[in-house]
């Protein structure tokens, strides 16, 4: 691994050195994200802890679990000797070059998470020295987590990088770890929520005693419960004992949990309520029903549906329950089969049925595909990873929607998607021509959302997002039947 790990570090700073170019050469676009995550760094560094979670001067209120919120208090310790503003509270943005660039840096620096999370599963996998390489610069030249963290602004980089140790640890047999990483990334965004089914399922077989007949097996198994329990209790006692009072917890899940902000986003991330939102759209206009719909409004606020029933939550979460069962029986009687793709297939559930999902939480589940692609490519993962990129990276481009910037993204985006046809070009030629067909017009889909529809129709700019969405919708749903699929097959062949 160390020699592995010397040429990831190579890559790192390679590409680290280009984010830093970017950021010191261009005033490119940064979103509101910017001064959310500033203002948190002025919440933990100016206040006493008991008040982070009550803070409301501003609009951004912290909202992640705090873990997250004490990574921003050690931001805030150097931010404050850099530039005063990074760490003042305030009610309107502060959006000074300094701060820009203080918070790009972080972002560049906390990356070094995908590099270990990369060197780890590589070394779980026992991945060649080819395919290493080739995950090295995949993950760490990931197109998405460029364009979300290094352009538009977060930190997935870190938690995605922990997520795939998370993943390192399981494949290598490692339990404990697992467990402990796993409590970490909750803490750290509780988005991870979404794939606790398959990580809950899968501790609850491993645990399971081998047979109910047998004393020794039943107290092994109830010594590993125990082992694992104590670790659980302990990360999240870690976590919370600084608000463990009932209205400290109160105002915190309520921070974590807001209700009331629909079913979709303000742009439509590509899932099956993409087309659902579409469907009744067209319906509307099929009915002639003159009552204005809010879907296209590009506020985040709970819509009502003109000729479709609404979606509640609870209908998400049943959906998306029903759509993993088949995946969640299959962990429960082989645990040790393919760990990776079943926690990609309850994380792309999650993103296509979810409740308000963000177009960003595709890379949940793709950078993880990612892995399992460049370790087996012809079980059908490398066409999959191929559709799924097409269509949750382009799903992404609108996210950066300022015109001096398109030029930069459409070539970053060609050079990924040209990169990841070259990677997996023998899977692609056995791709049928139908998918054949839906890869290669990722990139003018894009051009089209990006340049040409704002010359073509400027006064119809949700037209495209529409259809930026459905496109992206079918690759998702598509490849997420094809992923269950393959993970089927190749575990059905196992029994036999």
């Amino acid at each position: 691994m160390g020699g592995f790990l010397v040429d990831g570090f190579g890559i790192f700073l390679i590409l680290s050195s280009i984010k830093l170019l970017m950021a010191l050469s261009f005033d490119l676009y940064h979103s509101t994200d910017f001064d959310v995550h500033r203002n948190w760094l002025s919440i933990t560094n100016t206040l006493p802890i008991d008040k982070w979670y009550f803070e409301n001067t501003s609009e951004w209120t912290l909202d992640y679990p705090p873990f997250f919120a004490y990574f921003e208090y050690l931001l805030s310790i150097p931010a404050a000797k850099i530039d005063p503003l990074l760490v003042q509270i305030s009610r309107t943005p502060i959006s000074t070059e300094n701060v820009v660039l203080f918070q790009k840096i972080t972002v560049i620096i906390t990356d070094i998470a995908v590099l270990f999370g990369a060197a780890l599963i590589s070394k779980a996998m026992n991945l060649s020295y080819e395919k290493t390489i080739a995950l090295f610069v995949l993950l760490l030249g990931n197109f998405g987590l460029l364009l979300v963290d290094h352009i538009h602004f977060q930190y997935n980089g870190l938690i995605i990088g922990i997520s795939l140790m998370f993943l390192a640890a399981l494949e290598s047999g490692r339990l404990y770890l697992g467990a402990i990483l796993f409590c970490v990334m909750l803490n750290l965004k509780h988005l991870f929520l979404y794939v606790a089914p398959f990580v809950g399922i899968y501790y609850l077989s491993i645990s399971y005693p081998k047979s109910l007949f047998s004393v020794s097996a039943i107290k092994q198994s109830a010594t590993q419960v125990a082992k694992l329990a104590f670790l659980v209790c302990t990360v999240f006692s870690i976590s919370f004992y600084k608000f463990a009072s009932k209205d400290q917890l109160t105002q915190l899940f309520s921070r974590l949990f807001p209700v009331s902000r629909g079913l979709t986003h303000s742009y439509w991330a590509g899932n099956i309520w993409a087309l659902y939102n579409t469907a009744d759209f067209v319906l509307s206009k099929l009915y002639k029903i003159e009552k204005p719909s809010s879907l296209t409004s590009g506020l985040v606020q709970v819509t009502d549906f003109n000729v479709l029933p609404n979606v509640t939550p609870l209908s998400c979460i049943i959906l998306m329950m029903l759509s993993i069962v088949p995946m969640l029986i299959s962990v429960w009687k082989r645990p040790e089969s393919k760990k990776t793709e079943a926690y990609c297939i309850c994380a792309l559930a999650s993103f296509i049925f979810g409740y308000h999902v963000h177009e960003k939480a595709i890379l949940l589940s793709l950078l993880p595909l990612a892995v399992v692609a460049v370790r087996n490519p012809d079980d059908g993962l490398g066409k999959t990873f191929l559709i799924l990129s097409s269509a949750g990276y382009s799903g992404l481009l609108p996210l950066i929607f300022t015109d001096f910037e398109q030029p930069m993204i459409i070539l970053l985006f060609a050079c990924s998607e040209l990169f990841t046809l070259s990677l997996f070009e023998k899977q692609f030629k056995r791709c049928y021509l139908l998918e054949k067909l839906y890869i290669i017009s990722a990139l003018p889909v894009g051009c089209y959302v990006q340049v040409w529809s704002k010359v073509l129709h400027p006064e119809l700019p949700f037209l495209s997002l529409i259809i930026q969405s459905c496109y992206s919708s079918v690759g998702v749903l598509y490849s997420f039947l094809v992923l269950n699929y393959s993970f089927f097959r190749k575990n059905h062949e196992k029994v036999e």
